[in-house]
């Protein structure tokens, strides 16, 4: 009789099995809308927080720790990934005539840095945001340590020093993670105890109406879609997906949020001339419903040269920010209808033209088609670069996909050209070319600026380029050997995916780069992937040019802002072998102490720092 019910519930249980599987793999279909019950916060409680914590008081002083939209923001730009340094005897000035101050690291100072106790650092900042009312409603809080590491030419590690802590609250509704510029809660505690960084922007919500949620076989191919469009010459191999939902937060700056909605983070990797590459994070609406998302239909005709284009865009929360972007143009905001005359640079037979609406609520969406053209009949891109003159600054921009993310790079642009940094190029497309970074063209373009900005594809120890007629479009660690900073360029910036993470084999990432060293101060980049954000080059450069931080800082500081909390930048750099003297210190030329150049057997050690 026993074995007779055993046997009869193995049955039961048996039959039961795919019936549970099958509701775990029943795929959700609808998604609750958020609404902004409250945005930022008040001056009495930014106060209050302030007063719970310890910052230096001088940092206060003029009451801007608080802007008109609720954002908390102090950052001690003397202090913020500070490292203890000596200096040296001021040297002769550089190649444009701008004036050196030599600094160095100082070894024995650095030996002694200490940094407070993680759990300290969070009870804390945490303790302070419940008794000042400004802990979010849900998350949880993460802390960990930046580093410097020195490390030798080898890439052998000689010191690995915490240099502050840190601590960030990441916000969330539920299961979802809350993200953007509009989600930020962060402080990093120097060795003293003291804050060097604080910020806080949150938005108050309440659980709205339920939307119907866009299944995961429709998110994956409209995936493939955005990314096969600006995939080169053959297309990927290989290519494969991977999506995550959250919530976007938009700046508190946008005073017209009302309802956050959720969106899908689109990460690809593929396969292209037998390399792996990680693909720029892309984010989609999660939902098509057009009570809170604008749905774009995009028309284009080519006449000759001239490209006639329209867009009809419908639903969501008038009125809409628009902005169009292809290679012949860059980015332009301006209003449904675009007319523009084509250009080239040399023999590309298309282009992508983008256009991309942000509605009153800060929802974002993109549409793109494929402009094909004759290229023998066309003008050529007037992007040559002008005479080097001594003394003036100059910057550079190389994008090269297709001009799909045509507003990465603009922000940059805008904020160089109102500063009055001089434009060398500003490649963008098929028209960006790997041979720019290596001799002997790089002398007329990337090494003929101060500063060049980069937007691609990557992976560890190498970067991308869609144009595979100006060599293998591949840029790796042997490409460019002695070619960066032998003429003039100071610093590069890398808004590109892993290309400066580890190996498979725990390389550090100066073994993948310490060849190309030869002059360059420093090398921007990620470790991890790199979401894309049209608000980061410009935040870069304004950090650089208008927030008095150092290039190091700056860097930094955008990736705090314009990426989620998981995303690590790096920052690499040598030292001299005679005095250790560096560039960790750097700030853009005429806003501050700028190092030496660093060349050749006077290299010594490198260094690098993650953050934020």
């Amino acid at each position: 009789m026993k074995n007779s019910l055993y046997c009869f519930y193995f049955l039961i249980i048996a039959l039961a099995i795919p019936l549970l599987t099958s509701c775990e793999k029943k795929e959700k279909r609808s998604i609750a809308v958020y609404k902004v019950t409250k945005s930022g916060a008040t001056r009495e409680s930014a106060e209050k927080l302030i007063k719970l914590l310890p910052i230096n008081e001088a940092l206060l002083k003029d009451g801007r720790f608080i802007d008109s939209n609720g954002r908390i923001a102090i950052i001690d730009t003397k202090r913020h990934f500070s490292v203890p340094t000596k200096i040296l005897s001021n040297e002769k000035n550089d190649e444009d005539g701008q004036a050196v101050e030599a600094e160095a690291l100082d070894i024995e100072r650095l030996k002694t840095t200490k940094t407070i106790a993680l759990k300290v650092a969070q009870e804390t900042f945490l303790g302070a945001l419940k008794k000042s009312g400004l802990l979010p409603a849900e998350g949880g809080a993460h802390t960990k340590n930046n580093w410097l590491k020195v490390v030798d030419k080898k890439g052998n590690i000689v010191s690995n020093t915490a240099i502050n802590t840190r601590v960030t609250f990441d916000i969330c509704i539920g299961e979802f993670p809350v993200e953007g510029p509009g989600a930020k809660v962060s402080a990093s505690f120097l060795g003293d105890g003291t804050i060097s960084q604080l910020k806080h922007a949150n938005r108050s919500l309440s659980k709205g109406e339920m939307v119907t949620l866009l299944n995961s076989d429709k998110v994956k191919e409209r995936c493939k879609e955005m990314y096969n469009r600006s995939a080169p010459n053959g297309g990927y191999q290989e290519l494969n997906i991977k999506t995550r939902l959250f919530y976007y937060s938009p700046p508190l700056s946008q005073k017209g949020v009302h309802t956050l909605i959720p969106y899908y983070e689109c990460t690809g990797s593929a396969t292209f001339g037998k390399q792996r590459i990680s693909l720029l994070q892309r984010s989609i609406p999660a939902t098509d419903d057009k009570k809170y998302v604008p749905a774009i239909t995009l028309k284009i005709s080519l006449n000759g040269n001239e490209v006639v284009a329209t867009a009809k865009i419908e639903g969501g929360s008038p009125p809409y920010q628009i902005c169009w972007s292809s290679p012949s143009i860059g980015a332009k905001e301006g209003d449904t209808k675009l007319k523009y005359t084509l250009a080239r640079r040399n023999k590309e037979m298309h282009e992508v033209l983008s256009l991309e609406v942000i509605d009153n609520n800060g929802v974002f969406v993109q549409a793109s088609q494929i402009v094909k053209f004759d290229q023998t009949a066309l003008p050529i891109l007037l992007d040559f670069p002008s005479i080097k003159v001594g003394g003036v600054t100059d910057y550079g921009t190389e994008n090269s996909v297709y001009n799909e993310f045509g507003g990465l790079e603009q922000g940059f642009k805008d904020q160089m050209n109102a500063d009055g940094v001089v434009r060398r190029f500003s490649w963008r497309g098929l028209a960006a070319w790997e041979q720019d970074f290596k001799e002997p063209e790089d002398s007329k373009w990337i090494d003929n600026t101060d500063i060049t900005f980069y937007v691609g594809h990557g992976n560890v120890g190498y970067f991308t380029f869609e144009d595979n007629t100006h060599d293998d479009s591949k840029l790796d660690n042997n490409d460019a050997t002695g070619d960066w900073g032998d003429k003039d360029i100071e610093w590069l910036a890398l808004y590109s995916c892993q290309v400066m993470g580890k190996g498979d084999d725990g390389q550090e990432p100066f073994r993948n780069w310490k060849q190309e060293f030869d002059g360059l101060h420093l090398l921007l980049g990620f470790h991890t992937n790199a979401q894309v954000s049209n608000q980061f080059s410009g935040k870069f450069a304004s950090n650089m040019l208008s927030s008095n931080m150092t290039v190091c800082c700056a860097w930094f500081d955008a990736i705090d802002d314009h990426q989620p909390s998981d995303r690590e930048g790096v920052v690499m750099g040598v030292l001299r072998a005679s005095d250790f003297a560096w560039n960790y210190n750097d700030h853009f030329h005429g806003k501050g102490s700028v190092g030496p150049d660093i060349r050749g057997s006077n290299i010594g050690f490198a260094w690098y720092v993650s953050g934020p």
